[in-house]
């Protein structure tokens, strides 16, 4: 625990979900902290800008969360994992990933649901960057 250092978003986000099969409409209300670990090769570099891009990782949670329904909001996450090897993303490398973002990063049941799925889509959007690059 020593290894990890923990950035606090102060703002609660107030998020509309997408309608789902009761047709209301519902909110998520998502407060974000995002655990670090300091021993990370990159830590130094993405330590120093997370103040500055405060506004994208807001923006980024408002959009994965938002298309999400209530029902989904609510069910298991292990679709996240099933959709991430539908993508032909490397699991080995998902895993490492998770492992670096958050410790236990590959065990579900030390996530919340709203800070998965910022992790899997700060995985995808890296992927997509690392093929762009290739």
């Amino acid at each position: 625990m020593e290894d990890i250092k923990v950035y606090q978003i102060p703002d609660q986000l107030t998020i509309g979900l997408a309608k789902g099969a009761d047709g209301k409409s519902h909110y998520c209300v998502v407060s974000i902290s995002l655990s670090l670990n300091t021993k990370d090769p990159d830590y130094e570099k993405y330590s120093a800008t997370l103040g500055d891009n405060e506004d994208m990782i807001k923006d980024k949670i408002f959009q994965v969360v938002g298309s999400h329904t209530i029902e989904e909001a609510e069910s298991n996450t292990d679709g996240l994992r099933e959709e991430i090897l539908e993508k032909s993303y490397d699991i080995d490398e998902f895993s490492e990933f998770m492992s670096k973002y958050k410790e236990n990063g590959t065990d579900l049941k030390f996530w919340e649901f709203s800070e998965l799925k910022e992790a899997v889509k700060n995985f995808k959007n890296r992927s997509k960057e690392d093929e762009s690059q290739k």
